[in-house]
């Protein structure tokens, strides 16, 4: 290497980077010694050619005993083509987190050069691996304000990981920058720290909306299960507070309708993720009080929150039932085969979730004084098999008592289906509308065997007797 050009340099670089390869440990020992005696003579040093190949040997070598030749020649007294390849190999030596951090005073300021490409973003590969400790914050809130978003997202992520209380709020100040990419890196560094739940929530609850709403939310969403369960029940609160629109019929214009859905969309998912029934009990409860006034408002804000933890059965039934008392109520066979709200009560008899008795009470308790509903409900159970009948059975019986006009049908269709018998009426009308569902065949056989059922029953003939044989007579 001694005044050897460029290109020879480089390649015995190459060629003992190759050999390197199948090296043991007697071959690296010597090539330490040698590059010890070779950083101690000026010829090669002074040479700058032969000194960057130097410290690249180095670095593939990886042998930490060489760090203070390396460390040396990252000085200011040095130009930036050999600060540069200085910083990229002590990159390369096989240092362990806390070894690597002893270097941070010398290198976290080197980040802060303008010279990105040859002094800052170098100095970043050197200390990332570094476990760096609360002495060097100061310097890590530096980098904060970099131009390099390599080095803006590793002193966001350190900080981060540290975790003190005064770091999460510079963190979280960046979420305010115009830059979005800024905004992005503080996003997610905020997004691996445990520590950063609470402050995140409360930013949440205290800002407007809009899509700052969804980015918080979004950092938030990872460390959803560590926020306090009183910050959730007040988040839960504003939620019913914003679908409700503070009493308001319509917001003020599009644009502030937009951030109130943005904010309602960022607590829901803040919610999905934190697998909590806050949400959901503070939305119904608020429904219910709703329903005598708004009732398609509150239907919808129940469907919003379909699905999330603490959703079971009896929130399922109360929003169908919901979506009922307001629906069209159409008698028609395809009307009520197309309502899904009646296909979820059809399903919770069915499966036997809900007994015909606990599902009459639901009704009853809901639609006391909606007798029309009522109807609506005991006319498609009561088409219905089994656990779904005997549900219309006892919701049609209920309102038979009455007197009114939903009274007397209800009446009416306990005889057409045969469950119930009155005097005049003619019971088992049911089995001449279930003949459109036979084939002709069956239908012929059917009206045979009731011909044969209806005609009076014949004699049978008697056998005739069998004539005795007569033995012939003996010859004498």
């Amino acid at each position: 290497l001694k005044g050897a050009d460029v290109d020879t340099c480089r390649a015995v670089r190459n060629g003992l980077r190759t050999a390197m390869s199948s090296f043991d440990e007697w071959s690296k020992e010597n090539l330490h010694k040698e590059l010890e005696r070779s950083f101690k003579t000026k010829e090669l040093t002074q040479h700058f050619p032969s000194l960057i190949s130097l410290m690249k040997i180095s670095g593939d070598l990886g042998d930490i005993r060489l760090q203070n030749h390396l460390v040396e020649h990252i000085d200011e007294r040095y130009p930036p083509h050999v600060r540069r390849p200085a910083l990229q190999a002590l990159a390369m030596l096989h240092y362990t987190g806390p070894q690597r951090a002893r270097l941070a005073p010398k290198l976290l300021p080197l980040m802060l050069e303008s010279d990105m490409a040859s002094i800052a973003e170098p100095a970043l590969d050197a200390i990332r691996q570094a476990q760096l400790g609360a002495e060097h914050q100061a310097l890590l809130k530096k980098l904060l304000n970099s131009p390099s978003s390599r080095i803006r997202e590793f002193g966001m992520q350190t900080l981060a990981t540290q975790g003190s209380g005064r770091n999460i709020s510079d963190l979280i100040e960046c979420l305010d920058n115009p830059d979005r990419s800024v905004r992005e890196e503080a996003l997610g560094a905020l997004s691996r720290a445990p520590s950063a739940a609470t402050p995140l929530c409360t930013r949440l609850i205290e800002m407007e909306g809009g899509e700052p709403a969804l980015e918080t939310a979004r950092a938030l969403t990872p460390q959803a299960t560590k926020v306090p369960h009183k910050l959730l029940e007040s988040l839960a609160d504003q939620y019913v507070t914003l679908a409700t629109r503070n009493g308001r019929k319509k917001p003020a214009d599009a644009d502030e309708l937009r951030k109130l859905d943005d904010k309602r969309r960022a607590i829901v998912s803040v919610f999905r993720a934190s697998n909590t029934p806050e949400l959901v009990e503070a939305v119904f409860s608020r429904a219910r009080k709703l329903r005598q006034d708004d009732p398609h408002r509150a239907y919808e804000m129940m469907k919003n929150v379909v699905g999330l933890s603490g959703w079971n059965d009896d929130y399922r039934v109360e929003l169908a039932l919901a979506g009922i008392s307001f629906g069209p109520r159409d008698l028609s066979r395809a009307a009520r085969s197309s309502d899904q709200n009646l296909r979820v009560l059809d399903e919770m008899l069915a499966s036997g979730r809900k007994s015909p008795k606990d599902m009459l009470k639901l009704v009853r308790k809901e639609f006391e004084n909606d007798r029309k509903t009522l109807y609506y409900l005991g006319f498609h159970f009561v088409e219905r098999l089994q656990n779904e009948r005997d549900c219309g059975r006892l919701v049609l019986e209920h309102l038979s008592e009455s007197r009114s006009d939903e009274g007397r049908q209800a009446r009416e269709k306990l005889v057409i289906e045969g469950l119930t018998t009155i005097k005049g009426a003619r019971a088992g009308i049911l089995e001449e509308r279930a003949k459109v569902m036979l084939a002709p065949s069956d239908m012929l056989q059917s009206a045979r065997l009731k011909v044969e059922k209806k005609a009076p029953a014949r004699a049978k003939p008697k056998p005739k007797a069998k004539a005795k044989a007569v033995p012939a007579k003996k010859k004498r």
